[in-house]
């Protein structure tokens, strides 16, 4: 990729380029110094310098999607599977949390898992205690179903949310720790403040970007909690290529992030658009990519599993992307 920038009409090329991730600039000082004032030699510097910086902080960090499970030895959402995703060289983490009924998160993609463990019912419904002596002995293959579910060999209890921070949040091979938080109701921010202060660490909150479907929860999780770094999900996960009033103008009010479903395109157009759907999302991401960087706002894509358009993604460098992938 060649990246072009004139200084003014009377000047030499400045030219930038990027290969394999590392920047070589060219500038003809001499030439520059001939047309150039000071002033002027300053300001090329100077966006010499936000390039500079802009690239070198862009690659794409590969985020482990509900830890390594695909090879189902263990359970998604699971000590074990966060840890072995660390152990294989992940410097990224996510996961899934609900909240008991008395008001502990555990690690669940679904509220009913009866079909995923060896209880039956909610989670909602349940103590924290309960819910600890719940065997996962099943992982869902498809990621908005339980229809499809393959049987885990080492099965494992649920996890609180607790139990995680202690074991895995103060580990240095985490970079990023993100959280997606299925609960809508105002009922969780008590829960997240208790989580804070037993962080305390400014540094591992600083890992940590909480993400939600409610622009309401957190507007209000902004105001009242703003050590947490938040991130904001469509329905269906695509809206943002769109929808850019509520995503991107939201930057900073309701929150940080942008939660992006890169990896299925449903969500930025009616279902009944079939033809030429799939290059349609293709240019629409293009161009919110371009939107996104432009206002500095970072973007976490989630699931993609195929080496290609993983590639593909990080050289349109986005700047989170999940996995399932074990390497």
């Amino acid at each position: 990729m060649d990246i072009l920038l004139y200084i003014s009409q009377n000047t030499n090329l400045v030219r930038f380029k990027t290969l394999h991730n590392y920047n070589l600039c060219f500038i003809n000082v001499r030439k520059m110094i001939d047309y150039l004032d000071i002033k002027e030699i300053m300001r090329a510097l100077f966006i010499l310098l936000l390039f500079v910086l802009n690239t070198a902080f862009s690659q794409t960090l590969i985020v482990s999607h509900k830890g390594i499970w695909k090879d189902h030895l263990v359970p998604q959402n699971s000590m074990s599977s966060l840890k072995k995703a660390l152990d294989n060289g992940f410097k990224g983490i996510e996961f899934d949390v609900f909240k008991t009924k008395d008001n502990e998160f555990v690690l669940a993609h679904d509220d009913d898992i009866s079909k995923v463990t060896t209880c039956s019912g909610k989670i909602s419904n349940m103590t924290l205690a309960e819910a600890r002596k719940c065997l996962i002995i099943k992982n869902t293959t498809l990621p908005i179903t339980q229809l499809l579910l393959k049987n885990v060999k080492n099965p494992e209890p649920i996890v609180s949310l607790i139990d995680i921070v202690n074991a895995l949040f103060f580990d240095e091979r985490v970079n990023f720790i993100w959280i997606d938080m299925k609960d809508q109701s105002l009922d969780v921010i008590p829960v997240l403040r208790k989580l804070s202060n037993q962080i305390s660490d400014n540094k591992v909150l600083n890992k940590i970007v909480i993400n939600n479907l409610s622009v309401e929860l957190l507007k209000r999780l902004k105001i009242e909690l703003p050590q947490f770094k938040y991130s904001l999900e469509g329905k269906w996960g695509s809206e943002p290529l769109t929808d850019y009033k509520k995503y991107i103008d939201g930057i900073g009010i309701t929150h940080d992030y942008i939660s992006l479903n890169v990896g299925i395109y449903m969500g930025h157009e009616p279902l009944y658009k079939l033809i030429c759907r799939r290059k349609r999302f293709w240019r629409y991401l293009n161009s919110f990519f371009q939107l996104a960087k432009s206002k500095a706002i970072p973007v976490i894509g989630w699931t993609v599993n195929s080496r290609k358009k993983i590639q593909k993604l990080k050289n349109m460098e986005i700047d989170f992307l999940l996995t399932d992938r074990i390497k």
